[in-house]
């Protein structure tokens, strides 16, 4: 049988929680890994509510992270998004470029540009153009099995949707092995609802619980 990976991502310009998928590994080495994974159906993935219709998407990435010194890292990244079957109207196709920079592993300061996009969120674009983006955030522990997260950026999509917004999130998380539940507080400009879907946007609040788990099969 392929052998079993798992892939943790951190999707800080999403103000979201972190996301772990069990994939196939199809090839790797101690530096590089090629995965699979397989969406069992119509979902919600990188922001992108996927319609019924929608029976395959890929997400390509290739990037590199390194110590820069004791307190600073640094990570690169760039990513290929592609929903081959999607039925709407507009393309969500987009390539992304992310690069970051983190202080001890608490704080972190993120910059990401999308070219060519004309799409991002649960409602198409008026014209294609660039997007970018810009976070701050950080994680502070709580002892133990508490832990604290905050951030908050801006998003320009001006080329896009003629328009651009600030969002927030404040995040605790309790580890309580092999569980993990998060309460989130996320909080977005009052612009993007002129934009996008009311479900999408809004100040609310996310209750996530987490089972971690792996299998040797």
């Amino acid at each position: 049988m392929p052998a079993r990976a798992h892939v943790l991502e951190i999707k800080r310009t999403l103000a979201g929680a972190e996301k772990r998928f069990d994939c196939t590994l199809l090839a790797g080495d101690g530096d590089h890994a090629v995965v699979m994974w397989i969406a069992p159906g119509p979902m919600h993935v990188h922001g992108i509510d996927l319609p019924t219709g929608t029976v395959s998407f890929g997400h390509f990435w290739a990037g590199r992270y390194w110590r820069m010194s004791e307190n600073f890292s640094g990570d690169l990244r760039l990513s290929q998004y592609t929903y081959p079957d999607d039925p709407r109207r507009k393309s969500y196709n987009r390539t992304e470029l992310t690069a970051t920079v983190g202080f001890r592993n608490q704080l972190y300061l993120a910059a990401i540009y999308s070219p060519n996009t004309e799409a991002v969120g649960s409602s198409g674009g008026y014209a294609e153009g660039n997007a970018w983006a810009v976070e701050v955030s950080g994680r502070q522990p709580l002892g133990e099995r508490f832990s604290l997260s905050a951030g908050v950026g801006h998003y320009g999509l001006n080329e896009i949707y003629h328009d651009s917004y600030n969002y927030w999130n404040l995040t605790l998380t309790a580890t309580l092995k092999p569980f993990e539940l998060q309460l989130a507080y996320l909080g977005i400009s009052e612009n993007a609802e002129d934009h996008f879907s009311d479900d999408s946007v809004g100040d609310r609040v996310a209750l996530t619980a987490l089972w971690r788990f792996s299998s040797a099969n």
